[in-house]
């Protein structure tokens, strides 16, 4: 296929996070091609093809023949079955145990060296590049979230931020939630300038993220950059490196394909990355032409912003999960309508999302659809009912 590109693990660069302990640490793996397989504990699906590589077929990016200004012309094709799946697939290496063995690179002398026992905290970002390094994906990984027991070391930092970026006002939800921070005024009320300070705070993940990115553009001046990430669950796990890579996309004019990510809209225009707007469709018309795609389902909680209120798994694990306008387009497979699925949080797994739905569609749908169509969330809207001043 003369629009196929070949992808394979090149790099992954782990930045130590948010946490106090280990925000100042950031180290580099290269690795060779051929022996990639040896980096992980158990299968990956960079195996699933004998000379371990990833296709993605590309297309031209649609906005250059209407005259938008952008930095890429070319970006994945995401109405290709098999190019998803590649890109879901990658997501989903990022969250493999890699061997002890590796060999760590710490970075410049501006870094930290590293301390025994930090190697699974922090934010991870796995880069795939093509041959010729003319197009690289960096998949994002998260540490660990846990619904129930805690979760690892750095937990409590990665709530606060997960409580911040998704939450309407500092995860204050009613009066047995402490909040994240003291930008709500009263019942429905929220200060607006404090709300945005407290999300532009230095160690929030999307700056840690930013590291990263910066790192690969050192190490990769030339290349074109798509980014991926997947807010996977595993019965009581939650990770959110699907939202950072469509963040990092909006403020660098870069394509992602984020996998059951939850809502990161209104985080975005927290944070300054939307261009002033003076109406809804003025809105809508910019996020359409946005080449970043969020792939889901309509029976996961977390996906379509339903995991709140006192009855959900997210509520009793601490998570304030109130926001469900994403970035970009969505989507959405009728995994309800055509497996007969019901909203649960064990729906938002990414193994069964992978291989029940994406690579089943077009069986499921008798040959009618290859893929979920991608659009835009024109009637979505984030708190309603609140007040922010």
């Amino acid at each position: 296929n003369s629009n196929a590109k070949y992808f394979t693990l090149k790099q992954v660069l782990h930045h130590g996070g948010t946490s106090s302990s280990t925000k100042n640490l950031f180290r580099k793996l290269e690795i060779d091609p051929q022996n990639q397989q040896s980096i992980f504990t158990q299968f990956s699906f960079s195996a699933s093809l004998g000379d371990n590589y990833h296709v993605v077929n590309y297309i031209d990016n649609p906005l250059d023949s209407i005259g938008v200004q952008t930095v890429q012309n070319k970006i994945p094709n995401y109405n290709d079955k098999d190019s998803v799946l590649s890109l879901a697939k990658m997501s989903y290496d990022a969250y493999i145990e890699l061997s002890k063995e590796a060999e760590w690179i710490d970075l410049d002398e501006n870094w930290e060296k590293l301390p025994f026992g930090w190697e699974d905290v922090g934010l991870r970002g796995y880069i795939f590049a093509d041959p010729d390094n003319s197009t690289i994906i960096i998949a994002f990984k998260g540490t660990s979230l846990y619904l129930v027991n805690g979760g690892g070391p750095t937990a409590h930092k990665d709530k606060l931020n997960d409580n911040l970026m998704f939450s309407c006002c500092c995860a204050k939800i009613d009066f047995t939630w402490r909040g994240v921070c003291g930008c709500r005024m009263d019942k429905m009320k929220c200060n607006s300038t404090c709300i945005k300070t407290e999300s532009n705070a230095k160690d929030s993940y999307y700056n840690t993220a930013l590291e990263i990115y910066k790192q690969a553009k050192i190490d990769y001046p030339n290349s074109n950059i798509w980014l991926t990430g997947h807010s996977l669950g595993f019965i009581s796990l939650l990770y959110f490196s699907g939202s950072i890579a469509s963040l990092i996309a909006l403020a660098y004019n870069h394509t992602a394909v984020a996998f059951q990510t939850p809502g990161e809209l209104l985080y975005a225009k927290r944070i300054g990355l939307l261009p002033p707007y003076n109406s809804k469709s003025e809105l809508i018309n910019y996020l359409k032409g946005l080449p970043i795609y969020h792939f889901g389902h309509n029976a996961d909680p977390v996906y379509i912003g339903t995991c709140n209120g006192r009855t959900s798994t997210c509520y009793h694990g601490g998570f304030a999960m109130e926001t469900k306008c994403h970035i970009g387009n969505t989507c959405t497979y009728d995994t309800r309508g055509k497996l007969g699925w019901k909203p649960s949080i064990w729906k938002h797994a990414m193994l069964p999302f992978m291989e029940k739905v994406i690579n089943e569609w077009p069986s499921i749908t008798k040959g009618k659809e290859n893929i979920a169509k991608c659009e835009v969330e024109r009637e979505c809207n984030d708190c309603e009912g609140w007040n922010f001043i």
